[in-house]
Parts: C-alpha cells; structure tokens; sequence
C-alpha cells in the first residue's frame, strides 16, 4: 500500500499503490497516522500515480487524514491522480476539499534533497 517515503526539502512524498478499499483502508490510516502525520514537514504529498483503485472507505480515509492534517497545520497534497481515481472523487463531491497537483508542479515546489 504505501512504498518508501520519499524526503523532500520542507516535504514527504509517499507513494501510494495498489488499492485503498475496505480492506486496506484501516492500515492505511493507522499506518499514515502513526508514521508520517507526526513528520516534521508541513506537506505531506500523497502520490497517487500507481493506485488503481479507490472505494468509500478509500474516500473516508483520505477525508479524515485531510482533516486531522490541518487541525496540526499541515497540508496534504494529492500528487498524479489517474483519470479514473479523480472521477470517483468528484461524483463524491470532494474534489473542492483535497488539494490536487501535478507530479511536475510538487517536484518543483519540493525538491529532493
């Protein structure tokens, strides 16, 4: 589910495969919770190129480690989403309270280091 953290200047990268349904959507929070929300970097870059599939327990998931990251003064940024991905998001209606960028755009924001 989640690969190797990438670490960027004032940045995580955390690439996300594969699939975030009912079944992996708990570990992935806690996994996400535990690891990376209490990081030292204020963004968080999510990069959904490789995942493939996104249920509402996926959706959830992402809603809450949203909100909990801005109540701590982070921002999450959704990196790469796939056609497919971005939809299902948006016939959820939730596409106006993540915030989405290219994978072009963050590398340019946040280098490697």
């Amino acid at each position: 589910m989640i690969m190797e953290v990438i670490k960027r200047q004032n940045a995580l990268e955390i690439p996300v495969v594969g699939k975030l349904d009912m079944q992996s959507a708990r570990m992935f929070e806690q996994d996400f919770m535990e690891k990376h929300l209490k990081s030292n970097c204020e963004v968080i870059g999510l990069n959904m190129a490789e995942l493939k599939f996104l249920d509402s327990s996926g959706l959830s998931i992402l809603m809450k480690i949203t909100s909990e990251a801005n109540k701590i003064g982070k921002k999450i940024f959704y990196i790469s989403l796939s056609s497919t991905i971005l939809s299902v998001i948006k016939i959820a209606r939730l596409d106006n309270l993540l915030h989405f960028i290219s994978e072009e755009e963050f590398n340019q924001k946040y280098p490697l280091l």
